[in-house]
């Protein structure tokens, strides 16, 4: 019998290291199954994140 995981692994961003958070801490986890952060300026009044690979998302509430 084996043993499956419940947790799915994230499939982070090759851009986007697992361990660190983007600039302001926004992440999104896109179509492609991947997960992104945005890597501009904390606090930034941008409509659009955008990630260090060019990935771009709007801010979500």
């Amino acid at each position: 019998m084996s043993h499956t995981q419940t947790k799915p692994i994230t499939n982070w961003c090759p851009q986007a290291k697992p361990n660190e958070e983007g600039q302001c801490g926004t992440d999104k986890l896109a179509e492609d199954g991947r997960r992104h952060h945005c890597d501009k300026t904390p606090g930034h009044s941008d409509d659009l994140h955008s990630c260090k690979c060019g990935m771009q998302w709007k801010h979500m509430m």
